[in-house]
């Protein structure tokens, strides 16, 4: 590798953007001699770390050169010198360090998206998680030792805030709760060294994390299947409305049939087909209804007596992660003696699709609270 420390000599500014220094967290005076000594062996350690990859080591060995510096009172030009060829050195380094956020926080075309605060389960929230590489020769190596700090830069809460990224370069933090939950809240990444009670930050390593306030909106698809035959108007949405639009929600109607197979996969809790839904723009459930009429059989051919099996089952999925926060299931079959009837086909199927439409209701009506609850729904 080719050595990265050059000398170069610049003017050094210590309270520029580049780096800070914590009150009081100086250590006690020492003679310029002892300083340059120390320095040195400091600068030497990090040209041997960095020629190794150990990037964090060397970096945190270049720190140790500035805080050394910031003990000296009254400095030698020799000191300045050493402190002024440090800061190079992490000014080159930074420009070769990239603080990515996780797959999680990235879209199909790698933008980075917000998250929705998680009302029903505050302890868990979508980690703000980041990668740190180091870019050389044309590659990319994984900064494993690197010190990340994860802090609320909008709105407050509980975090778990410190941590090191691992062998692959990745950090995460945790986060505990949101003190509002109305409110868009940031939590920012950054990359802070801190030796020998010195503070140098990497001010373009940062990485911002959004979290949106879920929206009090849902989209309701009903599907109505018998065989080949799909409704066009399925009953069981108008029952299913009926009982969930008295709360403080807005569910916006769409009927299942428009999406074709893709309502199956949806209603399955596939994510990639959950997130390519247009129609859940600004959701943050879907209420998926799927009622299915099967088995239709002709039991008594003198009379032309047609029997079938019916079943629905109503998911309400988070879009975020597309998991299945609440079932409800009603059905009526041969095995219970509880199967639809009718003189045809089209008859004995509308008897089921009325059926199962009204044990849905009633189904509903009995679980409301625990839709509440789900929903974050007050009364």
């Amino acid at each position: 590798m080719k050595r990265l420390l050059a000398v170069t000599v610049l003017v050094i500014i210590f309270a520029s953007s580049c780096q800070t220094t914590t009150s009081g967290g100086q250590q006690n005076n020492i003679s310029s001699s002892d300083a340059v000594k120390e320095m040195k062996t400091y600068f030497d350690n990090a040209v041997k770390k960095m020629d190794e990859m150990a990037i964090s080591e060397g970096i945190s060995q270049l720190v140790a050169v500035l805080a050394i510096y910031n003990s000296v009172t009254s400095p030698a030009e020799e000191v300045k010198l050493l402190a002024q060829k440090a800061t190079t050195e992490l000014t080159k380094i930074e420009a070769g360090l990239l603080l990515q956020p996780s797959a999680e926080w990235l879209e199909e075309n790698m933008d980075q998206k917000a998250a929705i605060i998680n009302v029903a389960e505050k302890g868990n929230q979508l980690s703000p998680a980041v990668i740190l590489m180091y870019n050389i020769g044309g590659s990319r190596a994984a900064v494993s030792g690197a010190p990340v700090i994860f802090e609320f830069a909008s709105g407050t809460g509980l975090l778990s805030s410190a941590t090191a990224t691992n062998e692959y370069g990745q950090a995460a933090a945790q986060v505990g709760r949101f003190d509002d939950l109305l409110k868009e809240n940031v939590i920012r990444a950054q990359v802070i060294y801190r030796i020998k009670g010195f503070v140098y930050q990497f001010q373009t390593l940062k990485r911002d994390f959004i979290y949106r306030p879920a929206t009090k909106r849902a989209t309701i698809l009903a599907y109505e299947r018998a065989g080949d035959f799909i409704s066009d108007d399925p009953l069981i949405f108008n029952k299913t409305y009926d009982v969930l639009k008295k709360n403080k929600f807005d569910f916006v109607p769409y009927n299942g049939k428009l999406m074709g197979d893709n309502f199956l996969k949806v209603f399955g809790g596939d994510l990639a087909a959950i997130k390519s839904l247009t129609l859940a723009k600004d959701a943050t459930y879907l209420v998926m209804v799927f009622s299915d009429c099967y088995s239709i059989r002709q039991s008594d051919l003198r009379y032309a007596i047609y029997t079938a099996d019916a079943k629905a089952t109503l998911r309400i999925i988070r879009i975020t992660d597309g998991k299945i926060m609440f079932e409800a299931v009603v059905s009526f079959d041969h095995d219970h003696g509880t199967h639809s009837q009718g003189g045809s086909v089209a008859a004995v199927r509308g008897n089921a699709f009325r059926r199962l439409a009204e044990a849905m209701e009633t189904e509903l009506g009995n679980r409301i609270n625990e839709i509440n609850t789900i929903l974050e729904i007050k009364k």
